[in-house]
């Protein structure tokens, strides 16, 4: 036989491979086969698809541009190359992949259907809804497009449409695994946490294996208040995988919500032994041990959690609280300072910036973070009397007097404000005998 029938040889047993998903064999025949014929562009774009079912993006691209090379008007082999282009976050070079397709062909719907997406993730969803509206032109009914204006309809938080969306696109494929779940999470954002459970329920049908979308019905069950079906997801989760970070730290959390605080250090020391980088978990290790009196524990995982520069202002704030509970007043400030940093409206991080200025002894700047706290909301009861407080402790009586008032116009019957508002006249009445 000789090297050219051997190299057809190899092509055939790599199909027969591939359709036995056997990926790695398939691509060392595809890779023998193209070192005899280097010139037969199907081959090339063969090994691309074999390598995508490997998900070795790179390699594939690089499969599907030799393909390229030798057959210029492949747009099969185009679009796949822009795909993955689109996995490496090579956007702007899969964008002109498209637009190339388009160019040799404006009636190929792929050309428009995978810039839908695209145009998402770039944040350009005008383009996005416009190329949907081009790929109806040459194919009315796409299960993929619909896919992907859902996906941009999400990133806008519009999610009633995303689910519209996600809904037809089951009408037209049923079989896609991705759907059920992100129609359940979207559910889950406006709250519509039945509806939800159900869709993850679907989808667990379709992947019944699936440990992440277990993971994300847990969470559901835990807003549902259904605990016990959740502590059962989380344990299934890592009867199936040990090494689940994610879900041995939601087990952690579950049983730190039923008190049992020695077994989530321990559910919790695993994550950090699995993934030290994982969020959260340092901060709820120093939060447990602090409660159980290891303050030296704490003060170690409070540092753990601060290194990996958190940017959840709901983490920021809570690392915050703990620092300042350990003594660490200098790093809840720069905890805090990041925080308002990253968002200047978050009125519950100028309160807490501001707390932590007065007892630096730093009073300009605690006045300066509740004036904007107060300038956020400007009737808030708390803010109000933050900065009353503050302002009387400068002896700015008659500020604080006036903020007062104000606020128990707003709130006639605010225990803290009707307190201050005595102790104020209180206050004035000393000052002016002193003056005397």
């Amino acid at each position: 036989m000789s090297n050219w029938d051997d190299a057809e040889h190899r092509v055939e047993k790599a199909q027969e491979l591939f359709d036995q998903q056997r990926w790695t064999d398939a691509a060392k025949e595809l890779r023998a086969a193209i070192e005899v014929n280097p010139y037969n562009a199907a081959w090339h774009f063969d090994l691309g698809l074999t390598l995508d079912e490997m998900e070795k993006w790179q390699e594939a691209a690089d499969a599907y541009r030799r393909a390229l090379e030798l057959d210029g008007r492949d747009l099969e082999a185009m679009i796949n190359l822009g795909l993955d282009l689109h996995h490496l976050g090579q956007l702007e070079e899969a964008l002109a992949i498209y637009e190339q397709a388009q160019s040799i062909d404006s009636s190929y719907e792929p050309c428009y259907c995978h810039r839908i997406g695209l145009y998402a993730e770039m944040g350009q969803h005008d383009l996005a809804e416009q190329m949907f509206y081009m790929a109806r032109l040459y194919k009315e009914q796409c299960p993929d497009c619909l896919e992907q204006l859902g996906a941009s309809f999400r990133e806008r938080e519009q999610y009633p449409k995303a689910i519209a969306c996600w809904k037809k696109a089951l009408d037209l494929d049923d079989s896609n695994p991705d759907l059920h779940p992100r129609i359940a999470e979207a559910l889950g954002r406006q709250s519509e946490y039945a509806e939800a459970r159900k869709h993850y329920l679907l989808g667990l049908r379709q992947d019944p294996g699936n440990t992440d979308l277990l993971l994300d019905l847990g969470r559901l069950l835990v807003r549902m208040g259904q605990m016990e079906s959740a502590g059962e997801k989380f344990r299934y989760i890592l009867e199936l995988d040990e090494d689940h970070a994610a879900a041995r730290f939601e087990y952690g959390m579950w049983m730190m919500e039923y008190g049992r605080d020695t077994t989530a250090i321990e559910q919790l020391q695993k994550v950090v032994q699995l993934d030290p980088t994982f969020s959260e978990a340092h901060l709820y290790l120093a939060w447990l041990h602090l409660r159980s009196g290891q303050v030296l524990e704490a003060r170690r995982h409070a540092r753990a959690e601060l290194r990996l520069r958190p940017s959840d202002p709901r983490v920021l704030n809570s690392l915050a609280e703990v620092l300042l509970d350990l003594g660490r007043r200098r790093a809840a400030k720069s905890c805090l300072r990041r925080l308002v940093e990253l968002n200047q409206e978050d009125v519950q991080g100028w309160h807490n910036l501001a707390v932590v200025y007065w007892r630096l002894n730093d009073p300009k700047r605690a006045l300066a973070a509740a004036r904007k706290a107060v300038e956020l909301r400007p009737d808030e009861p708390l803010g109000l009397y933050n900065l009353a407080l503050g302002l009387a402790r400068q002896n700015q009586l008659a500020e604080a007097r006036r903020l007062v008032n104000h606020g128990l116009k707003c709130n006639p019957y605010h225990r803290w404000l009707m307190h201050l508002q005595v102790k104020l006249r209180w206050w004035t009445v000393k000052n002016w005998f002193l003056r005397r």
